[in-house]
């Protein structure tokens, strides 16, 4: 059984760093980093491939995920509520959640948000990730 643990922003992006020295990509551009798209007013990786991270209000790591267009994918999870103002949860396992975070890839990195969220997964176990979970 799984214990609810603290994973932290900083957590998150010490495991980014990580991913970027163990991974370096000299042609495919700058190191991966980290938007919050919750403080912008517009979603700015919602049409771009990458990884997105769902944190509560604690601002603790809930759940890890990877999409080719990381808008339709939020848009599964989240939804609108009547007067068009964010934060209906259709999901009920992230009925916690409070900030979204996500790393957008150019189109010609868009083949690696699996690697991404794999490895990030088994570095920082979030509980609510089953998938891709090292259970040995």
């Amino acid at each position: 059984m799984t214990t609810n643990k603290t994973i932290s922003l900083g957590d998150v992006e010490s495991a980014i760093s990580e991913f970027n020295r163990e991974f370096p990509r000299p042609k495919l551009g700058p190191p991966f980093s980290i938007v919050d798209d919750y403080v912008s007013s517009s979603f700015p990786n919602a049409a771009s491939a990458g990884v997105y991270f769902i944190f509560d209000r604690d601002d603790n790591l809930l759940y890890i995920g990877k999409a080719d267009g990381l808008g339709a994918r939020l848009g599964s999870h989240f939804g609108w509520n009547t007067d068009r103002t964010a934060g209906r949860v259709k999901n009920q396992k992230l009925l916690a959640a409070h900030a979204v975070r996500t790393i957008g890839l150019p189109d010609e990195s868009r083949f690696e948000a699996p690697a991404i969220e794999a490895f990030l997964i088994r570095r920082l176990d979030p509980t609510l990730n089953v998938i891709g979970r090292d259970l040995s």
